[in-house]
């Protein structure tokens, strides 16, 4: 397929060097040659400031994820021959 679009992408909470990210997407609707997708990403472990005692790659795991970025898109499938 062929992804074709970006719509109503929102920057919902910041991002910090080290963090872990998970990224979901899921289909919404399926066209005849068309799929929406809803997409989201979560902090799921935060980067610990540098100078922790654990080191400077160490990170928590946060008890509830964040959400940093939500957004919905459009790809575009091949006919099927």
């Amino acid at each position: 397929g062929l992804f074709a679009s970006y719509s109503d992408v929102q920057f919902r909470a910041p991002v910090l060097a080290g963090d872990i990210i998970e990224a979901t997407a899921t289909v919404t609707a399926v066209g005849r040659r068309s799929r929406q997708l809803a997409f989201e990403a979560r902090v799921v472990c935060r980067a610990e400031p540098s100078g922790s005692a654990r080191g400077e790659s160490s990170a928590s795991v946060l008890s509830e994820p964040v959400v940093v970025v939500t957004a919905t898109g459009t790809v575009v499938v091949p006919a099927a021959g």
